[in-house]
């Protein structure tokens, strides 16, 4: 059995290369792509922290719907973005004939435009969810709309790193006098939020003047994920502009976030997904809520589970235990689904070649079949899937630059 992993950007790789170690030792024929959106998506060392010494080739969106190409594989899984699920999908859903069983999964939390993104996923075979409120939300609308139950509750595929501990460990084991924040590219976004983010940092290494203060960045300047980040308020850059000295226990790193986990006794982050793989490694985090409750923030996701404080707050002496109720609906440990759950995905992809599976059905997710058909009459598949024809004047640059990109991906490599 052979099956295809597609990533789009740097954490959605990491997601990708793991799940492709733990399906290898399952004894599937596993390849590793990134699907071509825009030039240097993926810096070389993102590459090389999220897939090792894996190789991995790129793929386009119209390369993934052709029958030659999908004759190749037996599954798709798609670790990219709820867009790049539209786009393909929409490509797919005009193919006849033979497919591969497609799954899909998230790379990290789901706190916000959670239908927008269940919805992107829906039309594939599997889509595997993070935790058990994930996965009721979203049986709720597959129910709604009378479609087929093919949610299942996964956990972070982020998780399955062999070098996480296997079950929680305590925190009095870990070692001391070392606390983590782990940064966001656009939380907070603006300007002056970032600047005032840096200096009460500042103020927590002066509090603990005797721990060490290490600052993740989300990437280095001029790398790329997903987000967006003009270059002056990258988080170094901002250090580097402080007029008052920075104390000699605070440093920029760049280490894996795994690396770090393993050797710190606690994680500070608004809202990023390394507060769940701190819970799974042993790790009390603090999520951080100084700017405030809205779903931008993602500080919204976090209510209940009782690890909720302000920066200036925080005693780094008593460190609260997430909540385990909200630990139970937000938290779902992977060493136990991911065996039963790969083995249904392996018979699904079997069945895809031995019996051909139905076409891709789009509808009702990115709309109604009347309202496809007619609009397909008169825009391309990214401009639906998209929503660029909706508003063309403004998406009109960025719609050329992607046009031009995926005509002509193959110079930008």
């Amino acid at each position: 059995m052979k099956t295809l992993i597609i990533a789009s950007y740097d954490s959605f790789l990491t997601a990708g290369a793991r799940l492709a170690s733990r399906m290898e030792e399952h004894g599937v024929d596993v390849d590793v792509a990134v699907l071509r959106i825009k030039p240097n998506q993926v810096a070389s060392r993102q590459m090389t922290e999220a897939a090792c010494t894996r190789k991995v080739f790129d793929v386009s969106f119209d390369s993934l719907a052709n029958p030659t190409f999908m004759g190749q594989y037996e599954g798709y899984v798609l670790s990219i973005d709820g867009p790049s699920c539209k786009r393909l999908f929409m490509r797919l859903s005009i193919c006849s004939g033979y497919r591969p069983a497609i799954l899909t999964l998230y790379p990290g939390l789901v706190f916000r435009f959670d239908y927008d993104g269940f919805s992107a996923r829906a039309p594939s075979d599997l889509v595997w969810l993070n935790s058990q409120k994930d996965l009721e939300k979203y049986r709720a609308l597959t129910s709604s709309l009378g479609k087929p139950d093919n949610g299942r509750n996964f956990g972070l595929a982020t998780l399955l790193d062999e070098g996480a501990a296997s079950e929680m460990v305590k925190c009095e084991n870990r070692p001391s006098k070392t606390i983590v924040f782990f940064e966001q590219v656009v939380i907070p976004s603006s300007k002056a939020d970032r600047e005032i983010l840096v200096r009460l940092l500042l103020d927590l290494a002066k509090k603990y003047s005797e721990h060490k203060i290490l600052v993740k960045p989300r990437m280095k300047p001029k790398e790329k994920t997903i987000h967006k980040l003009k270059a002056d308020l990258h988080i170094e850059k901002i250090f580097q502009r402080q007029k008052e000295s920075i104390p000699s226990n605070i440093q920029i790193t760049y280490q894996r976030a795994g690396s770090l986990l393993m050797n710190c006794d606690a994680c500070l982050t608004i809202s990023s997904t390394v507060a769940i793989e701190a819970i799974h490694r042993g790790v009390r985090p603090v999520i951080i809520n100084d700017f405030g409750f809205h779903d931008d923030s993602g500080v919204p996701f976090f209510l209940g589970s009782g690890l909720i404080s302000s920066l200036a707050d925080i005693d780094v002496d008593k460190l609260a235990e997430p909540n385990p109720a909200w630990l139970s609906d937000h938290f779902t440990e992977v060493s136990c689904t991911a065996a039963p759950l790969l083995a249904e995905f392996m018979q699904l992809a079997k069945s895809a070649r031995e019996n051909h599976l139905p076409p891709i059905d789009v509808s009702p997710w990115l709309g109604s079949e009347q309202v496809l058909a007619e609009l397909r009459s008169s825009y391309s598949d990214d401009d639906i899937a998209l929503g660029w024809y909706r508003k063309p004047g403004k998406k009109l640059p960025i719609k050329v630059l992607s046009d031009i990109y995926q005509a002509f991906s193959g110079f930008f490599r």
